[in-house]
């Protein structure tokens, strides 16, 4: 029993982490809601469909603060993008380039493909912080 409770105590600390996400760069002068898409491993990375959570909230002029809770220590990544056309996906031109605005935890600007370990940001036991800029077309 008293296994069971530790195991129980242990898994419930090593899920109390959160990352909190500042955004900035937000242009208000364009329609739709910020995707906040986090992935805790490269195989993963950046496809949206395989995102570990997304949280979808309204564009506000300036900056915004999300934070993803329950999440276990370790590496994360994160990318946001300004859905314009609410179509719940990062639309492109010519297959590389985005047309609306996005932009991924770090200060990397991707040359290729974007890479986990680029735009990893580390949650500890007493959480995380990221910061990510979203750049317009």
């Amino acid at each position: 029993m008293h296994v069971m409770a530790l195991s129980f105590l242990l898994s419930s600390a090593l899920l109390a982490q959160h990352l909190e996400v500042q955004i900035r760069g937000i242009q208000t002068n364009r329609e739709g809601p910020l995707l906040v898409l986090l992935w805790n491993d490269s195989k993963s990375f950046p496809k949206a469909r395989l995102a570990l959570k997304t949280i979808k909230t309204t564009a506000e002029a300036g900056e915004k603060r999300v934070v993803f809770s329950n999440l276990t220590a370790g590496p994360h990544a994160v990318a946001v993008y300004h859905d314009e056309n609410r179509n719940d996906k990062l639309d492109f031109k010519f297959l590389v380039l985005p047309t609306e605005g996005a932009g991924f935890s770090g200060e990397k600007t991707p040359m290729g493909p974007p890479q986990f370990r680029d735009y990893r940001v580390e949650v500890g036991p007493s959480g995380g912080r990221a910061e990510v800029r979203v750049k317009y077309p």
